[in-house]
């Protein structure tokens, strides 16, 4: 479970939150207005290609209600 938070220690390259994704990749999360942007990052901090990608991402509220959905390209 990622969550987005107000400090981090790594620099990011869309000014978002930078989080550890498995041993070779990062993500990095952006909350802006109403929208919650993801991007997959490499080790470098680098943009990759969400060319080919599927993700499943929840969403979890403070009543417990919780939302999953499915983005692809």
């Amino acid at each position: 479970m990622l969550s987005l938070q107000f400090f981090q220690t790594k620099p990011s390259p869309h000014d978002g939150v930078v989080k550890p994704l498995g041993e070779n990749y990062n993500i990095e999360m952006k909350n802006r207005f109403s929208a919650i942007s993801a991007y997959l990052l490499d080790n470098k901090l680098r943009t990759l290609s969400k060319a080919g990608l599927l993700s499943e991402s929840s969403f979890m509220f403070p009543d417990s209600i919780s939302i999953k959905t499915s983005l692809g390209t």
